[in-house]
């Protein structure tokens, strides 16, 4: 989303309400400022990352099922697309 969000927020020791909170302000803030839109928080999804994963794209398949995972994926989409649909027609793991 491009917005900033104090790492200190969201450790694990801050617990899950606080990362959502600060997650939310974060997303709310990015959009008054950035966007057209009138914000509003419909529904939400809640991931827990891998500390110190770094940039980067890990593939794992167990038969047909194939899991992505990595941080900053959505830098990467464009390149991922291509590689999941040829993933998905070859049964391949990228």
């Amino acid at each position: 989303m491009g917005g900033y969000v104090d790492p200190s927020l969201t450790v694990w020791e801050a617990g899950r309400d606080a990362a959502i909170q600060a997650s939310r302000v974060a997303l709310l803030d990015y959009a008054r400022t950035r966007l057209t839109v009138g914000p509003t928080i419909v529904d939400s999804v809640y991931c827990t990352t891998v500390p110190n994963l770094g940039d980067g794209v890990n593939f794992r398949r167990s038969g047909p099922v194939l899991a992505i995972y990595g941080d900053n994926l959505m830098k990467l989409a464009p390149a991922l697309g291509r590689l999941l649909a040829d993933a998905v027609v070859d049964g391949s793991t990228p």
